[in-house]
């Protein structure tokens, strides 16, 4: 009808205006008609000139609605307790503006980053992290960028638990104009040629009380080393489309993918800004400022340097602090401290020379939010009369050792966390070391096992999911002590939010050289044990709490890790197959219910026309019972095959979070060949930019909250 209802709309003229006549005063009415044109003009041109503008309104908005998305753009969900969000890139991509484009694959809460609570959830109690549930991005670009479609301004992705669409309110560009007209005030243009440089680099009595994330490369843009550790020892990348990780030795620009999590800074030479994270409540940290000539040789002391006014930061030098810093460089290091004096965003440090060029910067992330993360600490001992003064050596050990101090101040601070460890003896697992012999303990060995078949076959177990785990080469004794866990303090409480730490005095069979252990996935794994030997080694809980909050190791063992990546991968392989075939059998059945239908359908229209027909012929009835018990079998093949998708979907979503796992720690080094906390070398005090985030998701996600 909307034809009709133009018709109608459209069939009377519009009304002409009349032009009052005021009495036969010519001279007046001419006046008063020229007045009331001139009103008319006025008031068609105001109107012409405002659908003008309207038009260029539109037209602006539509072309802003094209613009390219880039890394740090800005959301917004009307749901979420704290509305604005951030746009994380995470995929590796071509640069706009210095920053990485976004694509249609940055769709989960590892991109879209909202600090408050969904609103929607019961009393607004859940993080919108944890609650997060997208559909796929609307209005994309049509070239592609890495085989994806990039985002635009105007494009929007549905959250499926809230029910609305989360928009981009800024995509993150800056407008650069082409050229500047001379007319007006001079606007100033950035000098990016510098005849040195300043870089950062921690002092080497660092120990972790700050994260600090760097890179070194020469005048070629030749990446030299990552963190202080020679690039050579990169070993593996993660490649996201093969889904395997691809040795560095066999295509060696895979290395350059490092510089993807840095910010390249405008110069006449490459310079790529250093990340460093503080927690807003520290105090000073101390670190070296080396300045480098870009000329090999060059004199640079005729060079003036000071700091940009910064209201969060200070950076300290000879007692001046930013702008009143009067720094004659030299080739030789320089110790400067650094004070953040209040939290903010993420913001950049800045090092500039009298005339006003940037030759160095830090960019400090932002540390608004601190991520709080519960631990509980848990004994485990033997079972003898002796077991209460052992649970008590171990609390007072755990204690003398500064390990929570070591935890909150010297390694996952640099990801902003800080734990909260409840400590209390009567959370404590004795065990009958009798019960436990030749399944989880070695009496002679006095050691702990994992338990095997006898007879050298598979063993079965129900995991902290409550699911079973079937056909396994061993039960490992930590989902034990977990297992035991759960039915001493959790069978009739509430099931702990943080991470389960056990400590025991007893070791682990050497022969599995394990003086920790925990797990990266499932993802949602909240337990860690250290074993005797380790109870002293505080990088092993900073380690094992790394595992839990998605970290795994910084070196890959080729042989004995693929196996696990490729039963994954063959694992997602099977399972989409699986549903595709339960998919095809309700197809199937549905096509063959049209069928019973239609044919007791003919059954009912033709016995309506010829009732005698049927009761001379009495083996019809038969017939359309047959119809529609086949009905019924094939409804319960419907609902059969639809719960057997759901419990298939439910497995499909647990292994593509551990494939995540891997895409997410993509980069291998040599193994004992860096600081890196998840390495196993012997002084380790550095977890990277890229961990720092993984580590923090996790904490939202699963464990804990913002401070």
């Amino acid at each position: 009808m909307g034809w009709l209802n133009n018709l109608l709309r459209n069939d009377k003229p519009e009304a002409t205006e009349e032009i009052p006549i005021v009495g036969q005063n010519t001279e007046l009415y001419a006046a008063t008609y020229e007045t009331h044109e001139a009103t008319k003009i006025e008031a068609k041109h105001s109107e012409r000139m405002k659908q003008v503008r309207e038009e260029k309104s539109k037209k602006e908005k539509e072309a802003d609605g094209l613009k390219l998305v880039i890394d740090q753009a800005k959301l917004e969900c009307k749901l979420c307790s704290n509305p604005q969000g951030t746009l994380k890139v995470n995929l590796d991509t071509p640069t706009t503006q210095d920053k990485k484009t976004a694509t249609v694959a940055e769709k989960d809460v590892k991109s879209l980053l909202f600090t408050g609570n969904c609103t929607k959830s019961p009393n607004s109690a859940s993080p919108c992290a944890a609650v997060m549930q997208t559909a796929e991005w609307k209005d994309t670009g049509t070239l592609k960028v890495q085989d994806k479609s990039p985002l635009l301004l105007k494009s929007t992705i549905k959250c499926n638990y809230g029910g609305i669409d989360i928009t981009i309110t800024d995509c993150g560009q800056i407008n650069e104009p082409d050229n500047i007209e001379g007319a007006g005030a001079p606007v100033p243009v950035p000098d990016i040629n510098v005849d040195c440089i300043v870089e950062f680099i921690p002092l080497s009595s660092y120990t972790g009380d700050f994260g600090f994330d760097w890179l070194d490369w020469d005048e070629k843009d030749t990446l030299l080393k990552s963190q202080g550790i020679d690039i050579a020892n990169l070993e593996y990348v993660f490649d996201k489309s093969k889904l395997e990780y691809t040795p560095v030795a066999t295509t060696p620009s895979l290395k350059n993918k490092i510089k993807n999590d840095f910010t390249k800074q405008k110069m006449n030479v490459p310079y790529y800004v250093p990340w460093l994270s503080m927690l807003p409540t520290q105090g000073d940290i101390k670190m070296n400022m080396t300045c480098k000539p870009v000329i090999s040789g060059s004199d640079i002391s005729k060079n003036i340097l000071t700091f940009e006014k910064n209201d969060y930061y200070q950076v300290i030098i000879d007692g001046n602090i930013n702008e009143a810093i009067q720094h004659k460089p030299t080739t030789a290091p320089k110790e400067i401290t650094i004070k953040c004096i209040k939290p903010c965003a993420e913001t950049d440090i800045i090092v500039k020379t009298a005339d006003n060029k940037i030759v160095g910067k830090i960019r400090a992330k932002g540390n608004i939010k601190v991520y709080n993360l519960p631990v509980r600490l848990v004994c485990l001992v033997k079972d003898t009369p002796s077991k209460e003064a052992e649970i008590n050596q171990l609390i007072s050990d755990f204690k003398s050792e500064g390990i929570v101090n070591y935890l909150n101040k010297n390694s996952l601070n640099q990801a902003l966390i800080q734990t909260s460890v409840e400590i209390d003896a009567k959370y404590h697992l004795a065990f009958n070391e009798s019960q436990w012999a030749g399944k989880f303990y070695d009496k002679t060995k006095n050691c702990f096992t994992n338990r095997k078949d006898s007879a050298g076959g598979k063993v079965s177990y129900i995991d902290d999911d409550g699911e079973e785990q079937k056909d396994r080469d061993y039960e490992h004794v930590l989902d034990k002590f977990l297992r035991d866990y759960k039915e001493k303090f959790e069978k009739n409480s509430p099931k702990f939010k943080g991470i389960i730490l056990f400590v025991t005095n007893i070791e682990k069979d050497p022969s599995d050289k394990e003086g920790g252990v925990s797990r990266t996935t499932p993802v949602n794994f909240r337990e860690a044990i250290i074993f005797k030997p380790n109870l002293k080694d505080k990088s092993t809980y900073a380690h094992e709490i790394g595992h839990i909050l998605g970290l795994t190791h910084y070196f890959w063992r080729d042989a004995e890790y693929n196996q696990s990546l490729n039963n994954l991968k063959i694992g997602i392989i099977q399972n989409n197959a699986a549903i595709g075939s339960r998919e095809a059998n309700i197809k199937i059945s549905e096509s063959n219910i049209k069928i019973h239908d239609g044919n007791i359908k003919e059954y009912e229209e033709y016995q309506k026309k010829h009732p005698n027909y049927y009761k001379a012929n009495p083996t019809i009835d038969k017939f359309v019972k047959d119809q529609k018990s086949g009905m019924q079998k094939e409804l319960k093949e419907i609902k059969k095959s639809q719960e057997e998708i759901k419990a298939i979907e439910e497995t499909l979503v647990n292994q593509e979070n551990n494939l995540n796992v891997y895409k997410s720690n993509k980069f291998k080094f040599k193994e004992t060949g860096t600081s890196n906390i998840m390495d196993y070398s012997v002084k380790t005090n550095y977890y990277s930019c890229w961990q720092w985030q993984l580590m923090q998701n996790d904490v939202l996600k699963f464990y804990g909250n913002i401070i």
